[in-house]
């Protein structure tokens, strides 16, 4: 039986939510855990800055298979600091999460060279508040490991992107307002951007570096709907388990040592 260990290093919801969050996973095979500690009296977050750090190592530490977010929301960067002080333990897990989550994401697949699933939160699945799609993706991810992921079909939109057949590297992103939250610090995604719509960063300092890099790989469409690809995938780093990040500031983006080649 697969272990899941369920965070809250964020935002809060009703404790009654986690019970039956439990209940949902515990028939798909998984041994769940939960801090008693949970929440506090904290005004935006889950609970005191300490005790989320040390629900978040408690997690990272453990023998569990998995951690899954409970929720998005805010205060993950605000841990940053203190998590950059600990050392990577000896078993690998699956982070799973979106939004804020993304902060955790970058650490994880850039600095312990985890893997992880920009996907659904444990409250979006147990109250099935997100597409179907995204959440029978999540549960094949969750029953086969990553290997049941596939990445989408591509379909290259301008000639410098058809020119290009074949693209190596890694892939990871996230929540935009966390990647540019990152810029400057220990943690910053060492990546730059080639998906997202030029004009959106307009207003950002780095607007400028995006828009000149961005014309690389050229700005692809994923086939059979969901617009423009604003999610994330990375192999070995970190997988998009659907459409639900369709509606999210999620960016492609490229690091920094990926190679494009013009082989098949």
């Amino acid at each position: 039986m697969k272990h899941l260990f369920l965070i809250a290093p964020s935002s809060a919801i009703p404790a009654e939510k986690v019970l039956l969050m439990q209940s949902y996973f515990e028939p798909l095979g998984r041994k769940v855990t939960v801090p008693p500690d949970l929440f506090g009296e904290d005004l935006l977050c889950a609970n005191t800055d300490a005790l989320r750090f040390k629900h978040l190592k408690d997690a990272l530490v453990s023998e569990a298979d998995e951690i899954m977010m409970i929720i998005g929301g805010y205060g993950l960067t605000r841990l940053m600091p203190e998590l950059l002080s600990l050392e990577k333990p000896r078993k690998v897990k699956t982070l799973y999460g979106f939004s804020d989550a993304t902060a955790l994401h970058i650490f994880l697949n850039q600095v312990w060279d985890w893997p992880s699933v920009h996907g659904p939160v444990g409250l979006q699945l147990s109250e099935q508040r997100v597409d179907v799609d995204s959440i029978e993706r999540t549960l094949r991810i969750l029953k086969d490991g990553l290997s049941a992921y596939s990445l989408p079909e591509l379909i290259p939109l301008n000639a410098l992107a058809q020119d290009i057949k074949t693209v190596s590297g890694k892939v990871v992103g996230g929540n935009l307002c966390l990647i540019q939250t990152s810029l400057g610090t220990p943690w910053q995604l060492k990546a730059f951007e080639v998906s997202h719509r030029p004009h959106a960063h307009a207003p950002s300092a780095s607007g400028n570096l995006y828009r000149r890099q961005s014309g690389l790989a050229g700005g692809f469409y994923q086939r059979g709907g969901g617009g423009w690809v604003n999610a994330c995938w990375g192999g070995p780093s970190s997988v998009c388990s659907g459409s639900v990040l369709s509606c999210l500031s999620i960016a492609w983006v490229w690091p920094w040592d990926a190679k494009l080649s013009n082989t098949v």
